[in-house]
């Protein structure tokens, strides 16, 4: 699952990426505001893969206890 998170991340990353290029390129922004304008445009993303992490700790912490229950 981890792999998932971190392939979505750097896809996500890249993405805001090329958005910032091309903001800067058409507004001449600095490269900091694009970015910056970039990731405001992503939020979403930036919840849903926070979300998808604590699902992921959820799923861990779950395990745990069921394993230390189990003994």
């Amino acid at each position: 699952m981890k792999r998932y998170i971190y392939l979505f991340a750097v896809s996500w990353l890249a993405h805001a990426a090329l958005q910032a290029q091309t903001l800067q390129a058409t507004v001449s922004l600095s490269v900091r505001d694009a970015v910056a304008l970039a990731l405001a445009n992503n939020a979403d993303v930036v919840m849903a893969i926070e979300q998808v992490r604590h699902a992921d700790y959820q799923v861990r912490e779950a395990r745990e206890i069921f394993c230390l229950g189990s003994r």
